[in-house]
């Protein structure tokens, strides 16, 4: 998830109040000219590096790539709960049962 600044599409770095009255996302710089520094009025926005994950089916923890990708309904691209081995034997599966 890659929140862009609301003033100029950078990427976001801070989410919070503006001097201009609503809240945005912000980049460093536009946080410096026009985000408010009060604490509990900003929130630091960290990119979060997903590494490895574990599937729903086997139970067991795989490296990320080992599971597809998939963009949800607000275009975020994330990835199944399946790992692609579980995912292949699943839809095997259902393509004989019908």
């Amino acid at each position: 998830m890659c929140n862009r600044c609301d003033f100029c599409k950078e990427d976001a770095v801070y989410d919070g109040k503006t001097l201009l009255g609503p809240w945005a996302f912000m980049c460093a710089n536009h946080f410096g000219i026009f985000g408010i520094r009060v604490q509990g009025l900003y929130t630091e926005l960290k990119k979060e590096v997903i590494e490895e994950k574990e599937c729903c089916r086997c139970k067991t923890t795989k490296p990320i790539s080992e599971f597809y990708k998939y963009a949800d309904a607000y275009n975020h691209v994330r990835y199944r709960n399946e790992c692609k081995k579980c995912n292949l034997q699943t839809r095997k599966i259902r393509s004989f049962s019908r």
